[in-house]
């Protein structure tokens, strides 16, 4: 009978990459890419600590990267997960900031869809961007962007944050935010049925926002009401806002995008329900047209402006070499601003 234990298999060797050199030399996976691929200064004591790595790990680095980075133009390439108003202070940050290095920008949006988020950034690699700055749509990528970051191309995410991918980022408190929200519903309008307005399970934009919430409703002790959607059809959303409503007899809303803010006040206008009498009401962006309303809507706003700024800055600090450290994340705060609802 054949002994299992000396059953001969064949090993799987697996190729170290610039990730595993990075964690053996304790140096980010940008410094490592930067001393390969010759981008920026590196101390002479991180590279001695690099080259050990590679000689311990028997690391082969990406030929490619060298040639690649010496072909970049200077372009930034941006992606965002939808063209809407949105991300216009955001874009016109960036824009401005990038075109006062004498760069230009490329701009492409994912539509929520790791598929074209990926081909966007194909895109990116073959208009040769010296760096991109990215709103990440989900985990799909994460593999692809580690690529890209191994051939020496710079990347800054912003508005979002996925942890897996290395990089330096710009992000506002949203989890703060909505903790706040709904802890001023409890305590200025003794609201105890409080739902949370547009999660989508499949998107990565509303992981904060929801982890603000569950945290807040187990500290009232209160019950979460979470009401999912598609983030693509309005007036699908308010029929499911409708209903969910109806079944719940909800007396708070706290709304996690500008398009669920603006489902929520026309479908309780359409069903005779008083703000914030009957149901209280936070919305998300400050667009100008909750000053106008009546009752003025009380709202979540994030700075899109200087995180763009911040963002940029952060991705030249990587491209001219002034910074080669672990990456930075950047929180910045958003502001529940009260009004009326």
């Amino acid at each position: 009978m054949p002994d299992d234990h000396n059953t001969n298999k064949p090993k799987v060797n697996k190729e170290p990459t610039s990730e595993d050199v990075a964690r053996l030399a304790g140096v980010s996976r940008a410094t490592v890419s930067a001393y390969i691929n010759d981008t920026r200064y590196v101390s002479d004591k991180l590279k001695k600590q690099i080259d050990r790595a590679i000689d311990i790990l028997n690391y082969t680095p990406n030929e490619l990267a060298r040639s690649l980075k010496l072909q970049t133009n200077k372009t930034i390439g941006l992606l965002i997960p939808v063209l809407s108003k949105f991300y216009l202070p955001m874009i016109r940050s960036i824009n401005e900031r990038i075109h006062e290095r004498g760069y230009t920008m490329l701009i492409g949006s994912s539509e929520e869809d790791s598929g074209r988020e990926k081909e966007i950034l194909q895109v990116f690699v073959s208009k040769k961007v010296t760096g991109i700055l990215m709103v990440p749509c989900s985990t799909q990528n994460i593999r692809y962007i580690s690529n890209l970051q191994d051939r020496g191309i710079d990347l800054v995410q912003l508005n979002r944050r996925i942890e897996q991918i290395d990089s330096d980022s710009v992000v506002s408190d949203t989890e703060g935010a909505v903790y706040d929200a709904v802890s001023y519903m409890v305590k200025t309008h003794h609201k105890s049925k409080i739902a949370l307005m547009g999660y989508n399970p499949n998107a990565s934009a509303v992981l904060d926002k929801r982890n603000g919430y569950l945290k807040a409703m187990k500290d009232y002790g209160t019950v979460p009401l979470i009401i999912e959607t598609s983030d693509h059809d309005p007036e699908h959303d308010k029929r499911i806002f409708a209903e969910f409503f109806k079944a719940n007899d909800i007396d708070g809303v706290v709304c996690t995008t500008r398009t669920h803010m603006e489902v929520v006040f026309d479908t309780l206008r359409r069903m005779n329900k008083k703000v914030p009498q009957d149901v209280s009401m936070v919305g998300y962006d400050d667009p100008v047209w909750t000053t106008f309303v009546e009752p003025k809507i009380s709202v979540i706003s994030e700075d899109r402006f200087n995180m763009g700024e911040q963002a940029v800055d952060m991705l030249f600090d990587r491209i001219e070499g002034k910074y080669t450290g672990d990456a930075k994340h950047i929180v910045m705060k958003s502001d529940l601003i009260i009004r009326q609802t």
